[in-house]
């Protein structure tokens, strides 16, 4: 079992610096807007849900996919 007593703020704490590396991006390299501000729900779903294609290994595919270049 695992003890998390006192440990509580690290989850908030990971979501603050996960999305600050991509807010830096976003706005330093790609020079856009993250959807974050507009559509947060759907920003914060669509984050575990690129997570899973790059644990799967189905990345590669799904840019893709959605960027219309074939290999």
């Amino acid at each position: 079992m695992v003890h998390l007593a006192g440990t509580w703020y690290y989850f908030p704490l990971s979501l603050v610096v996960g999305y600050a590396f991509a807010w830096f991006a976003h706005f330093v390299i790609e020079k856009n807007r993250p959807a974050t501000f507009t559509y947060p729900f759907w920003s914060f779903i669509s984050d575990y849900k690129m997570m899973w294609y790059m644990v799967t290994g189905r990345m590669g595919r799904e840019v893709e996919r959605v960027s219309g270049t074939a290999r």
